[in-house]
């Protein structure tokens, strides 16, 4: 099989991954939530053995950056979510399979239900000059959908509060 007849099949979502020391194949849905939360490598490999692709360490984001986007987001970016920033995951705002960077100006903190589900549930998120913005599924706002800020770090809303006060 040729290698662009594997990468075909992964970003279409046909095949199978494995996860060392486990004899039962994974969905590639789950693979790419491995590949997407940092430690894991991508690695095709032909039916005869051979590795013809190995992922690049570069698509996950380093501990400073980390750190970064934790000071900025604070929590969950979902409204109503209250898991601490240390116990998310970094999702990339425009995904890596498209282009996406890994840089503190793409990636927002998801708690693990909402950054598997984020599809699912509707909600949208983009980012406007480094700032995080989300738009609520349609199910949830009644009236026209519109981006909204999205932040609980105290460092952005204490600056926010002496704006507006100053």
């Amino acid at each position: 099989m040729r290698e662009q007849d594997l990468n075909a099949d992964f970003s279409q979502g046909r095949g199978v991954g494995w996860i060392d020391g486990v004899e039962t194949p994974i969905s590639i849905s789950a693979v790419t939530d491995l590949i997407s939360n940092g430690g894991q490598q991508k690695v095709v490999i032909t039916d005869e053995g051979r590795i013809i692709a190995l992922g690049s360490p570069e698509r996950c984001f380093t501990a400073a950056q980390r750190r970064t986007i934790q000071l900025r987001d604070g929590t969950c970016i979902i409204p109503g979510c209250k898991i601490p920033a240390g116990m998310t995951e970094i999702h990339h705002a425009i995904p890596h399979s498209e282009s996406g960077p890994t840089h503190t100006d793409n990636g927002v903190l998801l708690c693990w239900w909402h950054h598997r589900y984020l599809a699912a549930s509707g909600w949208n998120i983009r980012m406007l000059r480094g700032a995080v913005q989300i738009m609520a599924p349609p199910w949830l706002e009644t009236g026209p959908r519109t981006w909204r800020n999205a932040t609980t770090s105290r460092t952005r809303m204490t600056d926010a509060a002496e704006r507006k006060n100053g």
